[in-house]
């Protein structure tokens, strides 16, 4: 199975989520956005040449999705390939976890059980027009058409869009963050479309105000 060729975007790409979920499940959802989710108690630098090692450990305990007869793995049973590696990873983590190796539970997402993984993942390859990157990339650019992200988490320190449009900053942290919504919604020229986790009536009534045209989408999960 190709995947494409692994270009300069696409690993410091991978090496970001992979500090997102290292954060997500390991290190209680803390860590810094701008260096990689990098936490407290190391340096980014040596954060990011972890995740990298981490990564090279994982792509070869975890890929292809593919069993030892050349048979395409379904969601269930590359699940307790993962519960497997989990021991690895946590010998190798670079700084001490926020939780205990039993306290990560790995169970295959509801209804993909019996899918497989291969084929399931191969719809969400980006075409190779399509860039995706940071805000902090995309800073002092002009672009027709952005799709901006917003964190599912409130607590992600600057990722999620309230964060963006905060009007009683107090401190320089919420100054930054509100700087962050101003590089990311200001870029393109043409469409501005921003993606956000489900919102109340009030959260509806703030996007209409600004002039957002709000369409409910479903999502499919990738694991």
């Amino acid at each position: 199975m190709e995947f494409g060729k692994k270009t300069s975007e696409i690993l410091d790409h991978s090496i970001t989520l992979f500090g997102c979920c290292l954060s997500q499940l390991i290190y209680e959802k803390q860590g810094n956005i701008r260096n990689q989710y990098c936490p407290e108690g190391i340096s980014k630098a040596n954060w990011r040449i972890s995740l990298a090692t981490l990564m090279n450990h994982a792509s070869r305990a975890l890929f292809p999705f593919i069993d030892l007869k050349g048979k395409n793995l379904s969601y269930s049973n590359w699940a307790k390939i993962v519960r497997e590696y989990v021991p690895l990873l946590f010998a190798n983590l670079p700084i001490k976890p926020n939780i205990e190796e039993n306290q990560v539970k790995i169970i295959a997402e509801h209804g993909l059980g019996s899918i497989e993984v291969a084929n399931n993942v191969l719809k969400y390859k980006s075409g190779s027009k399509i860039r995706t990157t940071t805000i902090h990339n995309v800073k002092g650019e002009t672009l027709d058409t952005v799709l901006v992200v917003s964190s599912l988490d409130r607590k992600s320190k600057g990722g999620h869009w309230k964060d963006w449009f905060n009007s009683s900053t107090e401190t320089e942290d919420e100054e930054e963050h509100k700087r962050y919504g101003f590089v990311a919604l200001s870029r393109p020229k043409h469409l501005l479309v921003l993606a956000a986790p489900k919102l109340n009536s009030e959260d509806r009534t703030l996007f209409t105000g600004y002039g957002f045209q709000i369409e409910n989408l479903k999502t499919e999960p990738l694991f």
